[in-house]
Protein backbone atom coordinates (compact mmCIF):
# COMPACT_ATOMS: atom_id res chain seq x y z
CA UNK A 1 0.00 0.00 0.00
CA UNK A 2 1.15 3.45 -0.97
CA UNK A 3 0.71 6.55 1.47
CA UNK A 4 1.28 10.57 0.66
CA UNK A 5 5.03 11.20 1.56
CA UNK A 6 5.29 13.44 4.79
CA UNK A 7 1.85 12.21 5.92
CA UNK A 8 1.96 11.51 9.43
CA UNK A 9 0.97 7.81 9.12
CA UNK A 10 4.09 7.83 6.49
CA UNK A 11 6.06 8.75 8.91
CA UNK A 12 4.95 6.13 11.93
CA UNK A 13 5.85 3.85 8.51
CA UNK A 14 2.38 3.19 8.30
CA UNK A 15 0.42 3.63 4.91
CA UNK A 16 -1.92 6.74 5.01
CA UNK A 17 -4.87 5.58 2.69
CA UNK A 18 -6.21 8.92 2.49
CA UNK A 19 -9.73 8.02 3.95
CA UNK A 20 -8.67 6.20 6.54
CA UNK A 21 -5.64 5.78 9.22
CA UNK A 22 -4.14 2.73 10.47
CA UNK A 23 -2.68 2.26 13.83
CA UNK A 24 -0.51 -0.33 15.12
CA UNK A 25 -1.76 -1.98 18.62
CA UNK A 26 -1.65 -5.03 19.89
CA UNK A 27 -4.64 -7.03 20.53
CA UNK A 28 -4.47 -10.14 22.98
CA UNK A 29 -6.38 -13.13 21.42
CA UNK A 30 -7.19 -16.30 23.23
CA UNK A 31 -8.68 -19.55 21.93
CA UNK A 32 -12.27 -19.49 20.64
CA UNK A 33 -11.55 -15.99 19.29
CA UNK A 34 -11.84 -15.36 15.52
CA UNK A 35 -10.36 -11.91 13.89
CA UNK A 36 -11.84 -11.39 10.37
CA UNK A 37 -10.94 -8.82 7.95
CA UNK A 38 -12.06 -8.68 4.78
CA UNK A 39 -11.51 -6.07 1.55
CA UNK A 40 -14.68 -4.56 0.45
CA UNK A 41 -14.87 -6.82 -2.70
CA UNK A 42 -16.08 -9.49 -1.10
CA UNK A 43 -18.95 -7.51 1.11
CA UNK A 44 -20.14 -5.90 -2.31
CA UNK A 45 -19.75 -9.21 -4.12
CA UNK A 46 -22.60 -9.18 -6.38
CA UNK A 47 -24.19 -11.62 -8.58
CA UNK A 48 -25.84 -11.13 -11.55
CA UNK A 49 -28.65 -8.75 -11.23
CA UNK A 50 -26.83 -6.58 -8.75
CA UNK A 51 -27.35 -7.97 -5.41
CA UNK A 52 -24.55 -7.69 -2.71
CA UNK A 53 -23.27 -10.51 -0.59
CA UNK A 54 -23.43 -8.08 2.04
CA UNK A 55 -22.51 -7.84 5.87
CA UNK A 56 -24.90 -10.41 7.20
CA UNK A 57 -24.04 -13.05 4.93
CA UNK A 58 -20.51 -12.64 6.17
CA UNK A 59 -21.75 -12.36 10.01
CA UNK A 60 -23.92 -15.90 9.29
CA UNK A 61 -20.85 -17.64 7.79
CA UNK A 62 -18.54 -16.96 10.73
CA UNK A 63 -20.91 -17.75 13.09
CA UNK A 64 -21.95 -20.94 11.35
CA UNK A 65 -18.10 -22.05 11.05
CA UNK A 66 -17.05 -20.79 14.14
CA UNK A 67 -15.40 -24.03 15.33
CA UNK A 68 -13.54 -24.52 11.95
CA UNK A 69 -9.74 -23.72 12.01
CA UNK A 70 -8.83 -20.61 10.29
CA UNK A 71 -8.02 -22.12 7.08
CA UNK A 72 -11.67 -23.91 6.75
CA UNK A 73 -13.26 -20.51 7.54
CA UNK A 74 -11.43 -18.83 4.97
CA UNK A 75 -12.02 -21.86 2.51
CA UNK A 76 -16.18 -21.20 3.51
CA UNK A 77 -15.53 -17.59 2.70
CA UNK A 78 -14.43 -18.23 -0.06
CA UNK A 79 -16.87 -20.69 -1.88
CA UNK A 80 -19.50 -19.10 0.10
CA UNK A 81 -18.90 -16.04 -2.18
CA UNK A 82 -17.76 -17.70 -5.62
CA UNK A 83 -21.47 -19.78 -5.27
CA UNK A 84 -23.33 -16.16 -4.24
CA UNK A 85 -21.80 -14.63 -7.52
CA UNK A 86 -21.83 -17.43 -9.99
CA UNK A 87 -20.61 -16.19 -13.32
CA UNK A 88 -20.62 -12.73 -12.40
CA UNK A 89 -17.36 -10.59 -13.03
CA UNK A 90 -15.49 -9.87 -10.21
CA UNK A 91 -15.28 -5.72 -9.92
CA UNK A 92 -12.95 -5.67 -7.39
CA UNK A 93 -10.53 -7.90 -5.11
CA UNK A 94 -11.73 -10.08 -3.17
CA UNK A 95 -9.37 -10.55 -0.04
CA UNK A 96 -9.82 -12.09 3.24
CA UNK A 97 -7.46 -12.85 6.71
CA UNK A 98 -8.99 -15.24 9.28
CA UNK A 99 -6.35 -15.12 12.68
CA UNK A 100 -7.87 -18.00 15.22
CA UNK A 101 -5.16 -18.47 18.07
CA UNK A 102 -4.64 -21.98 19.31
Amino acid sequence: MAGRYGSPARRAGLPDLGWATLVRAPIRMEPGDIFVALSDGVVDAERTGGERFGTARVIELVTRHCRSSAAELTAALRDAVADFTGAARAEDDRTGLVVKPR
